[in-house]
């Protein structure tokens, strides 16, 4: 994330961190999915929640913060009620990324049970009307997912961050981001990042161009920073630039290059832990595949 003392930053490197990829089943389609080369590599592997759990307690000493995403989590209720709860004792952080399938209202005492165990839940949201965000998710079913979200925000506003994705035919002109952005200040959420679509140029928005507002370069000032829109004073508001290594649309200077690959040289290597669904893990997203037993 945007860090003051190196405000060059990378997204999906979080340092001292477990990355849970929980399952590789999503209720949605999105054509902008980024972990979709992933999930398909792992629709083979075998769900043992025991298997996640042993590794995430067994290196926690490393990491303290664990970020679960799929897929969907909230598909497998049980199991993830089950891999939280036995974790939490073990680490300071949990936070879990989800499209609020239908599971969520089904099983809302689990839901409960869950969000009481865990730091933050990260929403995302593609529009302000049901249909057009379900259509966007190319969702497999038609339940009202804003509905899902203003349930949740009316439990714990500081836990729940939403993740406003910014693609063509949804949040892509000014009128329509502050529409979007006027419907989570009207249902009490607090946190909204705004997110520029990574490779996938189709659908590719650029908030800049969108909203008429020039922003500090995202090589030398954070690809994740906060920002201040007058609508929105009360709003605490992030958002993820795209850059040249996610998409097509954007070319740096060359000053700006040369920051980008010199910030990159003296990074340190990330000691984020990747945790599959079958309990093996690697050492960043491209380590070695290894198991505990």
């Amino acid at each position: 994330m945007f860090n003051k003392k190196y405000p060059m930053a990378c997204e999906g490197i979080w340092g001292d961190a477990f990355s849970v990829t929980f399952c590789s089943i999503c209720d949605n389609n999105c054509k902008f999915c980024i972990a979709k080369g992933t999930l398909e590599k792992n629709q083979k592997l075998k769900r043992n929640v025991d298997a996640m759990i042993e590794t995430t307690i067994k290196h926690c000493e490393d990491r303290d913060m664990v970020e679960i995403s799929g897929g969907e989590p909230f598909l497998f209720m049980d199991e993830l009620e089950k891999y939280v709860t036995a974790i939490r004792p073990h680490v300071k952080s949990i936070r879990i990324f989800t499209s609020l399938p239908k599971t969520i209202m089904d099983n809302w005492e689990k839901f409960l049970n869950i969000y009481e165990n865990v730091d933050t839940i990260i929403a995302s949201y593609q529009h302000y009307d049901s249909d057009l965000n379900n259509f966007l998710y190319r969702a497999h079913s038609n339940h009202n997912r804003l509905e899902i979200l203003t349930k949740i925000a009316e439990l714990n506003t500081d836990k729940l961050r939403v993740n406003m994705n910014l693609i063509r035919y949804g949040f892509d002109t000014k009128s329509e981001i502050d529409k979007g952005l006027a419907f989570l200040a009207a249902i009490h959420v607090k946190h909204v990042r705004l997110n520029e679509m990574q490779k996938a140029d189709f659908c590719y928005v650029d908030f800049q161009k969108a909203y008429g507002k020039k922003l500090p370069s995202p090589y030398i000032y954070g690809c994740v920073r906060p920002i201040k829109l007058r609508k929105f004073k009360d709003l605490d508001l992030t958002i993820k630039v795209a850059c040249f290594h996610m998409t097509n649309f954007k070319r740096p200077t060359r000053r700006e290059l040369k920051f980008c690959y010199e910030r990159a040289r003296r990074k340190p290597e990330s000691n984020t832990m990747v945790i599959r669904e079958d309990g093996s893990y690697s050492y960043g997203y491209h380590g070695k595949i290894e198991n505990e037993d």
